[in-house]
């Protein structure tokens, strides 16, 4: 792997020191006051640093069709996350999804369901790489073309068709896993951002009121 992959690597890992100092923050905010949204992204971090380990030993190990589906799952908790700012009671959105609900079940405050795709819309509007990483890795997640295609391994035209079952880490170039790690970190940052927002609206209610925060 290149240097440029390690570094990335290791970016992505030091990362793990923010979330826990940002749940820190979110939890210790006004005076220790408990509110939903603070189960929402606390439950959003504890599931984003899971999410990197997993993700960063798969990756170093070149095992592209295991990492990337986690890619998928941290894109995920940024979606889940940014819901809470679009409907009208961030706190009654986080009950509603304590009781079971299903969050592609639950309106926004213009009456749309926060579907997957509903969200890829919403979010796509302030961060333009958010539908290619959705659709890109949402075929890993599901069987597709993406996984019949890995199976054949140097086959050129003219030649025999070679099927390979097994070690995959020669079929995927450097470049795809740099991609991965890099996407993993956009959509990490996602996480990170709407937690703040969180963390100021919960220590600054009045700032945030005022500002729209």
């Amino acid at each position: 792997m290149t240097t440029g992959f390690e570094n990335s690597v290791r970016h992505l890992l030091q990362s793990k020191e923010t979330h826990l100092s940002l749940g820190q923050e979110i939890l210790e905010a006004s005076a220790g006051a408990a509110f939903p949204m603070d189960f929402l992204t606390a439950a959003v971090l504890n599931r984003s640093l899971a999410l990197i380990d997993g993700f960063c030993s798969l990756i170093r190990d070149r095992n592209f069709l295991a990492a990337t589906p986690l890619l998928r799952l941290q894109l995920d908790n940024a979606l889940r996350l940014s819901a809470a700012w679009q409907v009208a009671d961030p706190h009654d959105f986080v009950m509603q999804v304590l009781r079971g609900t299903h969050i592609r079940n639950i309106q926004d405050r213009n009456g749309t369901k926060l579907t997957d795709r509903h969200l890829v819309d919403l979010l796509s509007r302030e961060d333009d790489q958010i539908r290619s990483v959705y659709e890109q890795t949402s075929a890993f997640v599901h069987l597709s073309d993406k996984h019949m295609l890995a199976i054949f391994s140097g086959s050129k035209q003219g030649e025999a068709l070679h099927i390979q079952i097994g070690d995959q880490r020669g079929h995927f170039a450097d470049r795809n896993f740099l991609e991965a790690v890099l996407a993993f970190s956009h959509c990490t940052s996602l996480v990170l951002k709407f937690a703040h927002g969180w963390a100021f609206t919960k220590a600054n209610p009045n700032i945030a009121t005022s500002t729209g925060a």
